[in-house]
């Protein structure tokens, strides 16, 4: 009897890791289509900040809930402030905004990239 509740809770384990992607993805239109209509305006939308110590799992927490790939390696993913803002469109546009913040500052410093229309 243990056997079989095991088995079915790792059944239920495995089909909310398939269809997690379809799920984030609904969740992420339903929050396009609050955008759309202005509702930002007047409410806050879901935003999530992650942190957390060096190689313990922070852009693949993002890359798993957002579905954009960060670079990986040996060394160091992300040396910076990462914001992602998710919309759903016919052609992907992107932009990347590089802000540097001064040691023990919380004012920006003048050093900021921004590239647009990434393909």
């Amino acid at each position: 009897m243990t056997k079989i509740k095991k088995t079915r809770a790792a059944s239920k384990s495995m089909d909310s890791g398939l269809f997690a992607h379809v799920k984030a993805q609904e969740e992420r239109k339903l929050v396009d289509k609050l955008r759309d209509i202005g509702l930002g305006h007047y409410i806050e939308l879901p935003q999530i900040a992650v942190m957390g110590d060096t190689s313990s799992g922070k852009s693949s927490l993002l890359s798993a809930l957002s579905g954009v790939s960060f670079p990986s390696s040996d060394q160091l993913t992300t040396r910076c402030p990462t914001q992602l803002v998710l919309t759903r469109t016919d052609t992907f546009r992107g932009t990347v905004r590089l802000v540097r913040f001064q040691s023990g500052s919380s004012d920006t410093n003048d050093e900021c990239e921004e590239k647009q229309d990434l393909h």
